[in-house]
């Protein structure tokens, strides 16, 4: 059997809800309300019932809460919208009021029933987490260093400034899928799979700063060192990556500039003493596992000190520069030559045959300078004569000087 609650049990019940709940008769007078709707108004039942929004808000309120009762008993049926209200505590709220129409016995339009949902605490983090994305997007839009958002699809969700200047795309083209210019070291274009972001999206192992080639449809040529994170669910294929990437080239350019000074001779551009020895080692060593022979040849300039004394350091200087470059375009590809210091020179010479195909090579440097000056040159071969780096080029430097002692402008051999 349906029993029917009394009006007590039906104040009862409107009390024990928390959220204030009201409602008002066809002609927008109020008829009654719950504890908290009394609470909200600062008011007890008797001052509400029989009072219309005019007598309980100010005017312009009143003006809203009355045309949306009017909208309402016209259209009858459900009616949601927020507003802004001030509690009776002079606090300010923002609130979803959430109406619907009723009926009587008869099917008359009888009133309307509302509810006010206070979603102050939302709205607060919904405007500090606006202000938070506000924030992070002004830094990433700042940021010198480039950043892209790439899901599963290779499609570019979001980037900054910085990502389209360095990768020289505009906003339609990042936005179209445009493929990046990035390539690989002979300067073809470089798969997606093989990019950093590829990989993280296969595998979803973050790689960091890894440094990779632009090469631009101008043909300028620039690099990046690119980080890559993956972002999705725990254990589950990366959704997406988020990929920084900064423009190295000025420092790279800086540190091959260093990288150089280090193994190079600053007035020749020749290798140093140094990068001769290190190629040298891995000469013998490659030499080793193909049972190949190779020579080292240590070359002086005869008299250079009297050009220094008779025409000045500044002639000398570009007397070593012109024979550094006359001794270099003699050599072979495979071969290299390096100024060791002073008017010192010396020669790797790689395959070679024999004693005699060192010498012919090693006579072919002499006549190269031979229009600027004599020389005298020792050679020392691998395995032959030593098979350790310094013991070798310390006979070729032996060699060299039994050929000076004995009338230079010569080529000798260890012995």
């Amino acid at each position: 059997m349906q029993v029917d609650p009394t009006d007590h049990e039906l104040r009862v019940i409107l009390d024990a809800i928390p959220a204030p709940v009201f409602y008002k008769d066809a002609a927008g007078v109020y008829r009654g309300g719950n504890r908290a709707f009394l609470a909200y108004l600062g008011k007890t039942r008797d001052e509400v019932v029989g009072l219309d929004v005019y007598g309980l808000s100010p005017k312009e309120l009143a003006d809203v809460y009355k045309k949306a009762d009017d909208d309402l008993f016209a259209a009858r049926g459900v009616q949601m919208y927020e507003a802004r209200v001030r509690y009776a505590d002079g606090t300010y709220h923002d609130v979803i009021f959430h109406k619907a129409t009723f009926e009587d016995a008869s099917g008359k339009l009888a009133g309307l029933v509302g509810t006010i949902l206070d979603i102050t605490t939302r709205k607060q983090a919904e405007a500090k987490l606006a202000e938070s994305e506000q924030r992070y997007r002004a830094v990433v839009s700042a940021l010198a260093e480039g950043v892209v958002l790439v899901d599963r699809e290779r499609r570019v969700l979001a980037w900054n400034r910085a990502a389209e200047s360095i990768l020289r795309l505009s906003h339609d083209q990042l936005t179209a899928g445009a493929p990046w210019p990035l390539v690989d070291v002979d300067g073809a274009p470089l798969a997606f799979e093989h990019t950093p972001i590829g990989e993280t999206l296969a595998t979803g192992v973050e790689r960091t700063a890894v440094l990779m080639s632009l090469g631009y449809p101008d043909g300028a040529r620039a690099w990046i060192a690119m980080t890559t994170r993956a972002l999705g669910e725990p254990g589950a294929p990366p959704a997406s990556v988020v990929a920084s990437f900064a423009d190295v080239t000025e420092r790279r350019m800086f540190q091959a500039q260093l990288e150089h000074a280090a193994f190079h001779d600053a007035l020749t551009g020749l290798p140093n003493r140094k990068l001769f020895m290190d190629r040298l080692e891995h000469a013998l060593e490659l030499a080793r596992r193909r049972g190949e022979r190779v020579a080292v040849a240590f070359i002086d300039l005869d008299r250079f000190k009297l050009v220094n004394d008779t025409r000045g350091h500044e002639a000398g200087d570009k007397l070593l520069a012109e024979i550094g470059r006359r001794l270099s375009d003699a050599l072979r590809g495979s071969d290299l030559v390096a100024r060791l210091g002073g008017d010192e020179f010396c020669a790797i010479l790689t395959g070679v045959s024999d004693a005699a195909s060192a010498r012919a090579i090693a006579q072919r440097l002499l006549d190269a300078i031979s229009h600027q000056v004599t020389a005298s040159i020792g050679i020392a071969l691998f395995p032959d004569h030593a098979t350790e780096p310094a013991v070798l080029l310390r006979h070729a430097d032996s060699a060299m000087y039994r050929v000076k002692s004995a009338g230079k402008n010569a080529v000798g051999l260890f012995a």
